[in-house]
């Protein structure tokens, strides 16, 4: 469930977060944020531990609502590093909040990655200077490892070893 954030505490819990944080503006008199609360809060539950996602009251927070140039409410604001990254306006689905949300959220990519079945050793993107980040496809070569999936928020990176062929995602157990 989405915590409710206040003007008191928003620098601590937004600005200097180290995670990313998505902020609900909202009314209590307003009809669209009332139908988007159950969505903020399967949002909150689906990025426990990954992001922090809070509610906060424009009325209460007038402050915050001024200094990000709250028009209209529903607006939700996604944070990276204490700057607004990105912004959606109304009543809006759950899986566009994830779709941003989980772009924002960096999948690491292990430095080392051994071959469950050959032992081979394979190559890492930053041995050879790739950038995976969070839109990486498929075809693109890490040494002797070929990454068959994407790295996309909190889904799981497949890559095939070359050498032998076996296909695997690093995370999963063998």
């Amino acid at each position: 469930m989405a915590a409710e954030l206040q003007s008191s505490n928003f620098d601590q819990e937004v600005i200097k977060s180290s995670t990313p944080v998505v902020v609900d503006f909202s009314a209590v008199w307003c009809g669209p944020c009332k139908m988007l609360a159950p969505v903020i809060d399967k949002l909150a539950n689906a990025y426990e531990g990954k992001a922090k996602v809070f509610k906060m009251d424009v009325d209460n927070s007038r402050d915050i609502a001024t200094k990000f140039g709250i028009r209209g409410v529903p607006t939700v604001i996604f944070f990276k590093g204490g700057a607004e990254k990105d912004r959606v306006v109304g009543l809006v689905p759950y899986e566009m909040l994830d779709k941003k949300l989980s772009a924002m959220i960096e999948t690491p990519v292990p430095e080392a990655i051994k071959c469950p079945q050959c032992q081979s050793t394979q190559i890492t993107s930053q041995e050879k200077g790739f950038s995976l980040g969070k839109a990486a496809a498929g075809g693109v070569l890490l040494g002797p490892v070929g990454l068959l999936g994407g790295v996309l928020g909190s889904k799981k990176i497949n890559v095939v070893c070359l050498n032998c062929g076996h296909s695997w995602s690093p995370d999963a157990k063998e």
